[in-house]
């Protein structure tokens, strides 16, 4: 914890890699100007980590994942990594015209990840810039800012990709927006998304961000995110945090979008 780890390279997993059946907390890191063919500054495979409150930037991959590598070939249900309270930002992958290769933020294959309370932010990949997810993937994500990330594809879902074979995903409260495409495959429900995707509880407009103590993606008072999510900020687990600018906790029904500690 509380490490800074950068400027390494490897065959995987530029900055960490953890292999098959890993459960690693990896915590409170700068993990920055990594290098590998597949998990610029993280991969992952086959268990059941935890990677929670990381700056994770400017991290490059040749082929997947230029921050973050998630792949399971067993596809039990221990294979369930935890992404929560993350800044990942400026990460990318090489590959910009091979349209199965992707996720320059986050990328899973075969694993069932939850990924709650990021912030995902120019990112660049083919496909899937912000999130991207191939073969039977299940994953959850929950209250995320996904804002600004660049796919080379001008149909790749620059901020999330999902393709067919991933199994009902469950995506609800993020803020997609900046992305061009922003989502790919699958809808979303109770989310700020700039494209006219259909779903449950969904809004299309400016989320009017503003600069607050931590940074620049803060809601202002006036945002449309504000009480615009599917549960209580108690059930979600974030009433401890806060997405405005004032920085009041959130309270009653949860803001969309990532928190930023108070």
């Amino acid at each position: 914890m509380c490490n800074r780890i950068s400027a390494n390279s490897a065959g995987r997993g530029g900055g960490i890699s953890c292999g098959a059946g890993c459960s690693a907390t990896i915590a409170f890191n700068h993990i920055a100007e990594n290098e590998a063919p597949g998990g610029g500054a993280l991969s992952m495979s086959n268990g059941d980590s935890t990677i929670q409150d990381n700056i994770i930037e400017d991290n490059r991959a040749e082929f997947y994942g230029g921050a973050i590598c998630l792949v399971s070939f067993s596809q039990t249900p221990l294979d369930a990594p935890l992404i929560i309270g993350n800044i990942i930002r400026r990460n990318s992958t090489d590959r910009h015209f091979e349209p199965y290769l992707g996720g320059g933020g986050i990328y899973c294959f075969g694993i069932s990840p939850t990924i709650i309370n990021n912030l995902i932010v120019e990112n660049s990949s083919c496909v899937g810039a912000g999130i991207c997810c191939y073969e039977m993937s299940i994953p959850t994500i929950e209250n995320n800012t996904i804002v600004l990330n660049h796919s080379s594809n001008a149909s790749g879902g620059g901020g999330l990709w999902l393709d067919y074979y991933t199994y009902l995903p469950v995506i609800r409260n993020c803020i997609v927006w900046g992305n061009g495409d922003d989502l790919k495959g699958f809808s979303a429900k109770y989310c700020l998304v700039e494209d006219m995707d259909d779903g449950i509880g969904n809004i299309h407009t400016d989320p009017l961000f503003a600069t607050g103590p931590l940074g620049e993606y803060y809601l202002s008072s006036a945002s449309p995110c504000i009480d615009a999510g599917s549960q209580s900020a108690v059930d979600a687990g974030l009433s401890g945090r806060t997405t405005q600018e004032d920085g009041s906790p959130d309270t009653g029904t949860v803001d969309m979008g990532y928190h930023y500690p108070i």
